[in-house]
């Protein structure tokens, strides 16, 4: 997160551990996550040359992504769940704060009431998430006591006790970090590197949006629930968190749509 968004990174975390620990016991936050209506082939693990290519929910992501267990690409790694110095929370409370999301996400499913109006970030300022894009690529050759190296496919389905990662973007598979200290003159310098067999790194943003919400989500509403809503409103650079506060457009249309609805109450 930290890479992405250093504010939001100070409030939610800044690490995959950091996060981790506040969303699995947080159904609100969980609730943010892609339901069914966001469709599939979302999460995408290929290779850096192309010619490998997996791609998930095939139909479920609460069963496939939310609730893998073992998986390095799965959204929760369970050691991550009892951070130091804080109060751990078991998988099976997790899997039921999950269940809790999908029931929400389930229960409001398709419904917009009947009078709407919708404004949403576009543009090309602020970018957004549409997919979850992991890219492998080889790393730097490890000694020789790591053995063989895996092969692309079985990297893809490789546990969490498999992988390394410190909870930031870079994933690797076997190999170590080393690091030594040089003396330049007066002064020392620290150097460090990764070696591994394969290296796995989110790729970045790939959409338009608010900075959270990509364009197809934000223009959602009028594709499934058009006879509700009455008006909806592309904004280019729009904030998600501040558009209220930094946008004057967004204000204004605020102020159309609550006249409009006024105008619509029955007195």
């Amino acid at each position: 997160m930290a890479d992405e968004d250093y504010i939001a990174g100070l409030v939610i975390g800044s690490t995959g551990k950091e996060i981790s620990a506040v969303f699995a016991q947080s159904p609100g936050a969980l609730q943010l996550l892609p339901s069914e209506e966001y469709g599939i082939r979302w999460l995408e693990i290929e290779d850096s040359s192309g010619r490998y290519n997996q791609s998930l929910p095939q139909s479920d992501p609460y069963e496939e992504i939310y609730l893998e267990r073992n998986k390095w690409w799965g959204l929760i790694k369970e050691d991550w769940l009892n951070p130091v110095d804080g109060e751990p929370i078991e998988w099976g409370m997790y899997v039921v704060n999950i269940k809790m999301a999908r029931g929400f996400h389930r229960k409001i499913s398709g419904f917009f009431h009947p009078n709407t109006f919708v404004f949403y970030g576009g543009g090309n300022d602020k970018k957004s998430f549409l997919k979850i894009k992991w890219i492998i690529k080889k790393g730097l050759p490890p000694h020789s006591k790591f053995g063989p190296s895996p092969t692309l496919s079985q990297v893809s389905g490789m546990r969490h006790g498999s992988v390394r990662t410190d909870g930031s973007n870079n994933v690797y598979v076997g190999g170590e970090s080393t690091s030594n200290t040089t003396t330049r003159g007066d002064s020392s310098v620290y150097t460090s590197k990764e070696t591994s067999f394969w290296e796995m790194r989110c790729a970045p943003h790939d959409s338009a949006g608010d900075g959270t919400v990509p364009l197809r989500s934000g223009g959602f509403p009028r594709e499934a629930g058009a006879r509700n809503i009455l008006q909806q409103f592309e904004l280019p650079g729009v904030s998600h968190e501040p558009a209220y506060r930094d946008h004057p457009i967004a204000q204004q249309v605020t102020y159309y749509s609550l006249t409009k609805l006024a105008a619509l109450a029955r007195i």
